[in-house]
């Protein structure tokens, strides 16, 4: 569950959700609903528009989860991260997991890593508290070190994208040659299925004003995605930092 707050004004430099569906609750009014989607940090003018709407709060960033869900949601998504965070705790050497952050973070880590070794052997529960803080914690640094807001736990159903899921097989087989062909393969079929549908336009009359837009938006499509193909080739797409690191819950609020 995440938290949504009611907005006052039309904020650019907060994010936003918006809101879904209600969540049927026995006994309750019906405040909770399903996230439609998180928004990062708006223009004004659409920040105005999610203010006149009333479907969109701005997002405080808290979430409430069990600690038991936090850690299978972990184990599925990054068990890299949560094994580094066990091997830690488990022998008191926060050096385990502190390649996961960015040297600017460290000292987050180190402080985060200390509480819960304080904290962890006053009781069972005081453990599981304090491990899930620290699970959490790393993974929200993590991410940021990314240039990625940390969004809680992920829908039920989630899954990485394809391009992840075969990245994590290189990865753990120590064999790129699956992930290379795969994406040769499919990279080619893009290519070839846009200019396809570009050739097949291309042929139009001056006066048939419909098959010359046709052509015009089969053409904008062909182009950008090889220009995002470019892009991510070349480098001038997306990338992390040189200290940031790769990787990877139902939300309500």
């Amino acid at each position: 569950m995440t938290f949504g707050i009611v907005p006052e004004a039309p904020e650019t430099g907060y994010g936003y959700i918006q809101q879904g569906a209600a969540i049927a609750q026995e006994g309750a009014a019906g405040s909770a609903r399903q996230v439609a989607r998180f928004v990062e940090k708006p223009n004004r003018e659409n920040a105005e528009k999610f203010l006149a709407s009333g479907d969109y709060f701005w997002n405080s960033g808290m979430f409430l989860f069990s600690c038991r869900q936090f850690l299978d949601e972990l184990a599925e998504f990054r068990p890299d991260i949560l094994a580094a965070c066990e091997q830690a705790l488990a022998g008191g050497d926060v050096s385990l997991v502190l390649v996961w952050v960015p040297a600017k973070d460290e000292p987050e880590i180190r402080q985060a890593f200390a509480s819960a070794m304080s904290v962890r052997k006053l009781s069972p529960e005081a453990r599981e508290l304090a491990d899930r803080y620290f699970f959490e914690t790393l993974v929200r640094v993590h991410r940021a070190g990314e240039g990625q807001a940390f969004t809680g736990l992920k829908p039920a159903g989630w899954a990485p994208g394809p391009g992840v899921a075969a990245a994590d097989r290189a990865v753990e087989t120590g064999k790129v040659e699956g992930l290379a062909k795969e994406f040769a393969t499919a990279t080619e079929a893009g290519v070839r299925e846009r200019y396809g549908r570009l050739a097949a336009q291309a042929r139009y009359k001056p006066s048939d004003l419909a098959a010359g837009r046709a052509y015009v938006h089969a053409y904008v499509e062909f182009l950008h995605y090889v220009e995002g193909l470019g892009a991510a080739v070349h480098g001038s797409g997306h990338e992390h930092q040189p200290e940031a690191h790769a990787g990877s819950g139902d939300h309500s609020h």
